[in-house]
């Protein structure tokens, strides 16, 4: 596997940088930057708690253990520039997501979490390593790559390097600057192991005018703008979430959870002074697919059940935006 990580740590990707990353005002210069007038602001660091009123039944992993979702999500983000030139740059980070779920019983927490001997919460976590780098090829073309190792599982801590929790991907995307106001961009994304490992990707970012614009990441995230003014914005619009997990089990056979949710969501951003945000958002979360894999061998089932198929959820949270150049209120 040590072979997958050095052209993945060598890579740029869009996503991050003008998707939902590092986001630069357009300027008059030989050398196109990602982004358009008025868009969202970049998330340099950002902590986030979301939480559910309603519990989603988790189905039986096998005739011995069972779950249920709780609901309550962590997520912590950080990037920081290793290279910051117009020509060039360079931008490391990392992503930890934190899902929580509960056992129905004490042995199923023993089977979920060696050791646990309670139907405590357990914590199952996303840690993810990102590089991305952006180079610039002339005024009106960019070339954008993105290089992630994701380890993901029922572990201990906020990392653990052990392969079976391991994902790779790479993403390269060519991204057309046409005017400050529009961006489009075509790449693919390589995922490593996979039974498809290579699925197009592409960008389209378009301001509208003063107030209207739309954000997308194809084929993941289509999102609406509505700048109130150059310190409050809204954005809503639904978004695909990918997510699995790696459970290691004692006395059982290990299992691979694979989740695929539809997410309508409506946001509100405020600049709070200096490179700071708040961000509250709502909305509903349906489940698409759900597999449980045992040793290649899938089983399907209903993540949700009875009413909980579709079920509100509230976030909220504060993010650091050092590269977005807000002017003075008119």
């Amino acid at each position: 596997m040590r072979f997958i990580l050095t052209p993945i740590f060598l890579c740029l990707f869009i996503a991050t940088i003008t998707g939902q990353g590092l986001v630069i005002s357009p300027t008059t210069t030989d050398l196109c930057q990602p982004g358009v007038i008025n868009k969202s602001p970049s998330k340099g660091i950002l902590f986030q708690q979301e939480f559910s009123p309603l519990t989603s039944q988790g189905g039986v992993i096998s005739s011995n253990t069972s779950f249920e979702q709780v609901n309550r999500r962590f997520t912590m983000k950080l990037k920081a520039p290793i290279v910051a030139k117009r020509e060039l740059k360079i931008i490391a980070g990392w992503n930890f997501i934190g899902e929580t779920f509960r056992p129905t019983t004490a042995n199923d927490a023993e089977l979920l979490k060696p050791g646990s001997g309670d139907t405590d919460d357990i914590l199952l976590k996303s840690s993810r390593l990102t590089l991305s780098v952006l180079k610039p090829l002339n005024s009106r073309l960019y070339l954008a790559i993105k290089g992630q190792a994701a380890f993901n599982g029922n572990f201990d801590g906020m990392f653990n390097f052990d392969q079976k929790y391991a994902n790779y991907n790479l993403i390269a995307l060519l991204g057309i600057k046409r005017s400050p106001r529009t961006e489009w961009g075509i790449g693919g994304l390589y995922r490593y192991g996979e039974s498809i490992p290579v699925l197009p990707v592409g960008i389209f970012n378009h301001t509208f005018n003063r107030k209207w614009g739309i954000e997308a990441v194809l084929p993941t995230k289509i999102k609406l703008r509505y700048n109130v003014d150059q310190e409050n914005i809204f954005l809503f619009g639904p978004e695909l979430e990918f997510q699995s997990y790696f459970i290691d089990r004692t006395n059982a056979q290990d299992v691979t959870v694979r989740r695929t949710d539809l997410r309508f969501e409506m946001s509100y951003q405020r600049y709070l002074g200096r490179w700071f945000w708040f961000e509250l958002a709502g909305g509903y979360i349906h489940n698409l697919s759900s597999k449980f894999e045992y040793d290649q061998v899938d089983t399907d089932f209903s993540w949700e059940q009875g009413n909980n198929q579709s079920r509100p959820y509230l976030k909220a949270g504060l993010f650091i935006s050092p590269t977005q150049i807000l002017k003075k209120r008119r």
